[in-house]
């Protein structure tokens, strides 16, 4: 339970919002997996409200964080289904699903290759650079400052 006042100090309990019951019918669209593709038309056309509903409540804050809210659940909720149904594409030899899954893990990360050109054009490549030290790279970084300095002059 939330007993912070607006400025984060202790207090009361925070009012939760309730949203009106024209807000709850869109809220509810909208929060739907399956109508996640359709045009506020549509959405206010199922929740059985006019499209201005949908307009009103997104100009007020409060519901606009109380929507943030119920959709962060909502992926919340997803997380264990979703990861479980990555892990089953990895163990089947998905290599995109097992890069997901150790990335998730910190077990895994793209290589990077960042390539900068000196004053001749020729591509200097900084592939290396997970493995330097913060001295080299700030090394790394000032030569080719003064490099790109050298050429503009």
């Amino acid at each position: 339970m939330n007993t912070e006042d607006d400025q984060g100090k202790p207090g009361k309990p925070a009012k939760a919002y309730k949203p009106t019951a024209n807000q709850a019918k869109i809220l509810e669209v909208m929060l739907n997996p399956d109508c996640r593709f359709l045009g506020v038309g549509k959405q206010c056309e199922l929740a059985g409200v006019e499209r201005s509903v949908h307009y009103r409540a997104f100009r007020d804050p409060e519901f606009v964080e109380h929507y943030r809210k119920e959709s962060r659940a909502l992926v919340v909720r997803a997380l264990g289904p979703v990861i479980n149904a990555q892990i089953r594409e990895a163990l089947g030899g998905s290599t995109p699903a097992a890069k997901v899954i150790l990335g998730m893990a910190g077990e895994y990360s793209e290589k990077q290759d960042v390539r900068i050109l000196d004053k001749n054009g020729e591509a200097q490549s900084f592939g290396g650079m997970a493995q330097m030290s913060d001295e080299e790279i700030e090394a790394e970084l000032a030569r080719y400052e003064r490099i790109g300095k050298a050429t503009k002059a």
